[in-house]
């Protein structure tokens, strides 16, 4: 008899090692956690804030917003580790009035909203339309590299990215 409290007692150390282990494992999980939804709330978030752009004369480059506005752009070619430019195909851009950008493939249509602002003697375009799909990874600052009256070679603005975009206007 005394055998089967002694197997019993062991059965339940067994047992109760498993719950404290358990306990502990449901610790961590719960302290991991709560450290880490801040992290995810936060650390991937794409900026594309027009409100925190400096809208003085200075800062901006009026010869590129004219040129942005003279007519419609289609997108001539989109590097993003390779060559997308097939997946915008059609895609045709207007840079209206008050920063207004509309987007119109077939009948398809987006809008959103475009800036210009120069920082550091360089000029820069901001794209922000309001998708979820493909089209949000227009959704950026591009540095300007070359400019005329009919094609705009830019480079996204963050220097570890090799997006290139260059449009053009037909």
């Amino acid at each position: 008899m005394f055998w089967i409290i002694g197997k019993d007692w062991q059965n339940f150390g067994f047992h109760f090692n498993c719950v404290q282990k358990l306990m502990t494992m449901k610790k961590f999980l719960f302290l991991s956690m709560i450290l880490g939804l801040p992290l995810i709330f936060t650390a991937c978030t794409k900026s594309n804030n027009f409100s925190s752009i400096d809208h003085t004369s200075q800062n901006q480059d009026s010869s590129l917003i004219d040129i942005l506005k003279a007519g419609s752009w289609v997108i001539d070619y989109y590097f993003d580790e390779e060559d997308k430019t097939a997946d915008f195909a059609g895609y045709i851009f207007t840079f209206g009035s008050d920063s207004a950008l509309a987007l119109k493939k077939g009948s398809e249509s987006y809008t959103g909203q475009w800036q210009v602002v120069r920082e550091d003697g360089v000029s820069k375009v901001w794209i922000n339309i309001n998708t979820i799909n493909l089209i949000q990874k227009l959704n950026d600052k591009w540095q300007v590299k070359t400019i005329n009256s009919t094609k705009l070679e830019m480079k996204n603005d963050n220097p570890s990215s090799s997006e290139f975009m260059n449009i053009k206007r037909i």
